[in-house]
């Protein structure tokens, strides 16, 4: 709303235009107290608002925020504790994956590493490893882009698989056939008292 103030001409006299001096400051007043109705100068804070439109929002720290939201940004980089349900109507895309572009066997101690392991490119066969992780433990591989050589995943010696019909140690294989193949692994304990890797979902994988 925009502030409407009478204007004293160069050519009114002073004393004859307090009323319109006196009106003027009290519209400035006014408006003044209906915005701090909403912003507090002394507190540093803004509150009641019915709608807030801006271009861009950043919460924390100057050069570092927390929260930042713009036109084409909307990046949390802090912590986040959820306390409701969560709906994601959308894609969900994970970005601290691990990029593996070996072209030999790897050992993976997935007890210390990430989550999630996106494969490009595996110029040969690549033969993936799985040794013994923490209870409940999850790992997610992620085929991103063929390469010449096949992606095998095995269980490392001394540690378990179970594929549901199919239980064994390192001789038995996982590959992801194609570019979007996926494979998810939990790493739970049997009725025997054995921690196991069970495959618990995935999308295009053989068992050899």
């Amino acid at each position: 709303m925009a502030i409407t103030v009478t204007e004293i001409l160069g050519t009114d006299s002073i004393s004859a235009s307090r009323l319109v001096i006196n009106d003027n400051f009290n519209v400035l007043k006014d408006e003044i107290n209906s915005i701090e109705t909403y912003l507090d100068p002394d507190a540093g804070t803004i509150d009641g608002l019915n709608d807030l439109g801006t271009a861009a929002i950043k919460v924390g720290p100057t050069g570092a925020p927390y929260l930042e939201i713009n036109a084409t940004t909307f990046d949390i980089n802090t912590d986040v504790v959820l306390d409701g349900l969560l709906t994601i109507t959308g894609k969900f895309a994970i970005n601290n994956a691990v990029a593996l572009t070996a072209s030999a066997t790897l050992s993976l101690d997935a007890a210390s590493a990430g989550d999630t392991y996106v494969i490009t490119g595996a110029a040969t066969a690549i033969a993936i490893l799985m040794d013994e992780a923490n209870p409940g433990q999850e790992v997610t591989f992620v085929c991103a882009q063929a390469g010449a050589g096949a992606i095998g995943i095995k269980a490392n010696i001394g540690v378990e698989y179970n594929f549901g019909s199919n239980t064994g140690l390192a001789a038995d294989e996982v590959v992801l056939n194609d570019v979007g193949s996926t494979v998810k692994f939990k790493y739970i304990e049997e009725s025997t008292g054995v921690y196991v890797w069970y495959i618990i979902g995935g999308n295009d994988f053989s068992i050899l």
